[in-house]
């Protein structure tokens, strides 16, 4: 009884103060009723007073107070001739009517959010149509995404089974047919001392597996140059995007870096690759698939000067009309009448 004289003095002043804080610092919510949301369906209420959804609570009143002036059945007499011309007493009662409870929304701020987000959860093809669109807007970056996001899935899928098909042509040639035969030789011959009993047509059927699962297990291990390469995730388009405050600014210097390199006439070894792919049409897909010789060949030969270039095809010219004579005089003599 000691403690509990005690305790109770404590517990009254919780619950006092507990109703205080209730008082001063819980806001009421004037939350709309059912039977209010069941006509809000087909209502639009900026519409009705003609004002943006962003409008302000201030030239919300503004408007209000002079929609009603025109439209108040005491002052219809009054108003102006437009409105009797456009409405009769009884049509601008009803108008008025429409005013005022759109304005009884809105003015409340959490009814006006409720509202709000009543509206937006109607299907789009079911919300009011006039006055201003109720439309689902999406987010500018939230499309910007998403289409990316699209990008960036036929770009994988797409160098996915480029890839894929490499290696299933790769699997299929006839030097790399034998190396995997040699390299399972002799797990083959293992397998064939423990199952004593097998068809021939088992015993291709085991080796094809081999051969299968080892190809398999090295195509893993493949440095695929060019087109048909495997995709690292540096190059997924929605990477590139989210690197390109960084690389954006990165190319607009090496391109001035590139420039004060032309205009001193020091470029760098980069420099004359890309000019090599350039004289020769190559796109950097078919560069990386040449051998390293000849690409240190085509780099030799300084290809970008016009002269170079023009020896390089008269080279391949006379290379190629040695070994097929008939067809390249046919093309110069079409050449020759051409001109």
């Amino acid at each position: 009884m000691k403690y509990l004289k005690i305790a109770i003095p404590y517990f009254m002043y919780f619950l006092f103060t507990l109703f205080i804080c209730s008082v001063f610092f819980v806001q009421t919510v004037n939350a709309a009723t059912y039977a209010e949301q069941t006509t809000w369906w087909n209502s639009d209420f900026y519409g009705s007073l003609g004002v943006s959804k962003s409008v302000d609570t201030k030239e919300l009143k503004q408007v209000y107070r002079k929609l009603a002036r025109a439209f108040h059945p005491d002052k219809y007499d009054r108003s102006d001739p437009e409105v009797k011309e456009a409405f009769t007493k009884e049509e601008a009662a009803e108008r008025f009517l429409e005013i005022s409870e759109a304005y009884e929304v809105l003015k409340d701020e959490d009814k006006r959010k409720e509202y709000d987000d009543f509206i937006a959860s109607i299907p789009a093809r079911f919300r009011p149509v006039y006055g201003e669109s109720r439309m689902a807007k999406a987010d500018v970056w939230v499309v910007v995404l998403g289409f990316l996001l699209v990008l960036t899935a036929i770009q994988y899928i797409s160098q996915r089974f480029k890839y894929n098909s490499f290696v299933k042509f790769w699997k299929t040639r006839d030097d790399v047919q034998q190396w995997a035969l040699e390299e399972t030789e002799q797990e083959y011959q293992t397998k064939l001392k423990n199952i004593k009993k097998m068809t021939k047509q088992d015993k291709r059927i085991l080796r094809a597996n081999l051969v299968d699962t080892f190809l398999t297990l090295k195509s893993k291990d493949l440095d695929v140059k060019g087109g048909y390469k495997k995709l690292v995730w540096q190059e997924l388009i929605i990477i590139r995007f989210f690197f390109s405050p960084y690389t954006i600014p990165r190319w607009f210097f090496l391109l001035f870096a590139y420039v004060i390199r032309i205009i001193r006439n020091t470029p760098t070894e980069e420099d004359k690759i890309y000019w090599t792919m350039g004289a020769l049409k190559m796109r950097e897909a078919q560069w990386d698939g040449l051998d390293d010789e000849e690409k240190k060949e085509y780099v030799a030969k300084q290809l970008w000067i016009s002269d170079n270039f023009n020896k390089y095809q008269k080279e391949k010219q006379d290379e190629y009309m040695k070994s097929n004579p008939a067809q390249m005089k046919r093309y110069l003599r079409w050449k020759k009448k051409q001109r």
